[in-house]
């Protein structure tokens, strides 16, 4: 599992020229075109995942249904 700015450096290290960078991986993460999880405030992606969908290897399946927007909470610590 890797950050958007660690697969942007990545695909940049392979490829000096590309065209993939941090933008655009975000892009992809927000409109849920790339499978990820949310630790903290940081988008993870398995890097496997994310060069098969750029290839084109990508599984087809069922469609996810429409979730609800997710609901953030803040948690205080309580002092005792």
């Amino acid at each position: 599992m890797r950050t958007i700015d660690q697969c942007a450096e990545l695909f940049k290290q392979q490829d000096p020229d590309t065209k993939v960078n941090k933008t655009f991986i975000r892009t992809m993460v927000l409109e849920n075109k790339i499978p990820h999880v949310m630790c903290g405030n940081k988008y993870l992606i398995n890097l496997d995942k994310l060069i098969e969908y750029f290839s084109g290897v990508e599984e087809k399946s069922e469609p996810k249904p429409e979730s609800k927007q997710e609901k953030r909470v803040k948690i205080r610590r309580m002092i005792v």
